[in-house]
């Protein structure tokens, strides 16, 4: 089994951070694919923005995940033990979001881990960006 190549890549600003994803493609050409679904992510963070604020204070929320696909975000949010009210809460933001952003396409998972270990349900892989929740309510 061969090992992963892994490049760390950081910057303050979001032109900082699209000038070290470019400059990581350049010297890292086996990582473009992978590199340009970031550079997807970060060049739509003002829609993921909004809609991680959008969804930063409904309860039991602990991980908001997005992944850019060839078809659009893959955003998953990650909650523990929500009820159906949550639930619908959660649904009423990803409708908004789509309201708001009808050029863009998204693709959202609830994944609500019942008290289980995440990492036996969904792994964090080079290809899913972690959006940090400002002020989200965690794991209640």
């Amino acid at each position: 089994m061969s090992k992963r190549k892994r490049t760390v890549v950081t910057g303050t600003t979001d032109d900082e951070l699209l000038a070290a994803l470019r400059k990581a493609r350049e010297k890292s050409p086996e990582l473009a694919q992978t590199i340009d679904l970031h550079l997807e992510v970060v060049s739509a963070r003002s829609e993921i923005e909004a809609f991680a604020k959008s969804v930063a204070h409904i309860s039991r929320l602990e991980e908001l995940r997005v992944r850019a696909t060839s078809a659009g975000f893959e955003i998953s949010l990650i909650v523990n033990h929500a009820s159906e009210r949550i639930r619908y809460a959660f649904y009423d933001a990803e409708w908004e979001l789509q309201r708001q952003f009808p050029h863009c396409t998204f693709d959202f998972h609830l994944i609500d881990r019942q008290g289980m270990d995440l990492s036996s349900l969904v792994g964090l892989d080079d290809e899913t960006v972690n959006v940090p929740i400002a002020g989200a309510d965690h794991a209640q």
